[in-house]
């Protein structure tokens, strides 16, 4: 298998590349409404960790599923996980967290708009040498919302798992996995 790996954030795409381990693995920076493949050229797509729910305009993530369609090959397999607005309204509404660790540290505060379901985030890293403030804006999907969206681009849902089981999803699941082959 050829492994490639994604992200919108060199960054990120940075910290991936210190580790040992994955230090062959190709990368590059893309946004996922606009993938730089050819048509029919992946046979399987994994976007994880609430990739899905930075996309907080709904025609950004029809976009989005339209260009993964296109460069998954036919029966390309599509999975991605996604946080629940039950997971947000219990966990992480009007939320504050901190740890340090002598001179480092973070703090994060969490809350839910319910009304947009957009979920916003804010975290404080303290680290030795800086201090780094990140503010993360998320929209939050009904798991209804989000299977329809998903058929109207063309897959089929395979299955919807709870969390990180074989589990089918329920309304009190705090992150889900969809599992969608193209048709």
């Amino acid at each position: 298998y050829k492994l490639i790996a994604s992200d919108i954030s060199i960054d990120m795409l940075k910290v991936l590349k210190e580790k040992k381990e994955l230090e062959k693995l190709s990368v590059f920076s893309a946004d996922s409404k606009y993938l730089p493949f050819v048509s029919q050229e992946i046979d399987a797509i994994l976007m994880l960790y609430d990739s899905i729910n930075y996309h907080t305009d709904i025609d950004h993530v029809g976009r989005m599923l339209s260009e993964v369609n296109r460069v998954l090959k036919s029966n390309g397999i599509f999975i991605f996980d996604t946080v629940t607005p039950y997971h947000c309204k219990t966990y992480f509404n009007d939320e504050i967290e901190e740890q340090f660790w002598e001179e480092t540290g973070y703090r994060r505060k969490s809350w839910f708009n319910s009304k947009e379901n957009m979920q916003y985030t804010e975290f404080d890293i303290f680290l030795s040498y800086g201090e780094f403030h990140e503010r993360h804006k998320q929209r939050i999907f009904e798991l209804a919302e989000l299977e329809a969206l998903v058929v109207r681009e063309n897959f089929d849902v395979q299955s919807i798992f709870d969390e990180f089981t074989f589990d089918n999803a329920t309304e009190y699941s705090q992150r889900i996995h969809f599992v969608c082959r193209k048709l």
